[in-house]
């Protein structure tokens, strides 16, 4: 706002003067605009669908091919959702684009070319990019390839409620079968000849992931079927397992275990290398398939793996809520750390430079929503 010095204003000019100069002008939304896009990246025109490179006087064709773009481009415009892949500041071109180093940047897309939401969304210049065109209540809906070699499989919102539904359920149904599985593999541990007694008890006693030999000559991230003889260390009855699991998250585990655990395992490892697999026939570390029949030959079901730390994680929260009627906050979220710990979730503190432990995970994938709720109406500020 500009002021003039002029003498003589008239007083009602002069006290609009003063409030103007006391009010601060009311703040207006600035529309979006075009933001400065770096030479060599790559964006796909609408019009043609072509690849075009920006360049120091505009755009020119790329020879750039993106033939799974294309196929979702395709699938979009058979349900006239075109207009859902076309970017909302300029619509000249697609969403998204890939910089001058081949990384995705920009807008992705949270639907399917039907309409359904996504749980993520993705980008149209994902690598390997393909979106699942055919109804079924279990497979993935779209998949890509991440930059580290790994795999998104990406599910509507609905298909993964429903998932998590069905897994629930088969934790109760593992819950009923679990006295008899303990109580079996403790006593297998006295069976010599029972190969699977000590992974079976590691896995049921230290809620480890299972982790596979593909993963870990990928990333060299291990899980409880990857781990070698230099991860583990045994002091009296307490073993230590000291390692780099998922996503390179520290795993360290020590507990106590019993006497003929423990001889069994230094028998096993006493002829082994620091880099064995500690678990393994043939020199290839044991698999999902053995697990899957150990259940079935210890409790008479057939259950993955991976259900341990689910049970593991519900199990401990139903036992939190027996007998009680309220508790706080810092109760609550002591609850979810103690279960992250166990399960080993943790996420990196860039600005402390360390991991930590973190339950978002913990809560969001391994407890049942139902039991999560309780918590909630429980808790007092």
């Amino acid at each position: 706002m500009i002021f003039i010095n002029v003498k003589g204003l008239d007083t009602s000019t002069q006290n609009q003067r003063e409030e103007d100069k006391m009010t601060p002008p009311k703040k207006e939304k600035t529309p979006k605009t075009k933001t400065q896009t770096t030479l060599g990246t790559i964006r796909v025109n609408v019009k043609d669908l072509q690849a075009y490179e920006k360049t120091k006087s505009g755009w020119k064709k790329s020879s750039k091919q993106f033939p799974q773009l294309l196929n979702v481009v395709k699938l979009f415009k058979s349900h006239n959702r075109l207009s859902t892949l076309i970017d909302t500041i300029d619509s000249h071109f697609l969403k998204g684009q890939l910089s001058s180093e081949g990384r995705e940047q920009g807008a992705r897309i949270n639907i399917l070319p039907n309409g359904e939401k996504l749980e993520k969304a993705f980008s149209l210049f994902s690598p390997h990019l393909m979106i699942h065109d055919e109804d079924s209540h279990d497979h993935w809906d779209v998949l890509y390839q991440n930059r580290g070699g790994t795999w998104s499989y990406i599910y509507t919102i609905t298909k993964r409620q429903q998932h998590r539904s069905r897994k629930y359920h088969k934790v109760q149904e593992f819950a009923k079968y679990y006295p008899r599985l303990l109580n079996d593999v403790t006593k297998a541990l006295e069976n010599q000849k029972d190969t699977m007694a000590l992974p079976m008890y590691t896995l049921l006693t230290t809620y480890m992931r299972v982790g596979n030999e593909i993963y870990y000559r990928t990333h060299g991230h291990k899980g409880l079927t990857t781990i070698t003889k230099k991860d583990l260390k045994i002091d009296g009855n307490t073993v230590s397992f000291n390692y780099l699991g998922k996503d390179g998250v520290p795993i360290n585990i020590s507990k106590i275990f019993p006497i003929n655990y423990v001889a069994r395992l230094k028998d096993l490892i006493k002829h082994k290398k620091s880099s064995d697999f500690i678990f393994e026939k043939q020199g290839h570390p044991i698999n999902e398939a053995d697990f899957k029949n150990a259940f079935m030959k210890y409790c008479g079901c057939e259950f993955y793996p991976h259900i341990v730390r689910s049970y593991y994680a519900t199990s401990q929260v139903e036992k939190f809520l027996t007998h009680k009627k309220n508790i706080t906050p810092q109760q609550r979220n002591q609850l979810y750390l103690s279960i992250a710990q166990a399960l080993g979730h943790k996420k990196f503190d860039k600005k402390k430079g360390e991991w930590q432990q973190h339950f978002t995970v913990t809560v969001n994938s391994y407890i049942q929503p139902e039991l999560v709720q309780k918590v909630e109406k429980l808790v007092k500020e």
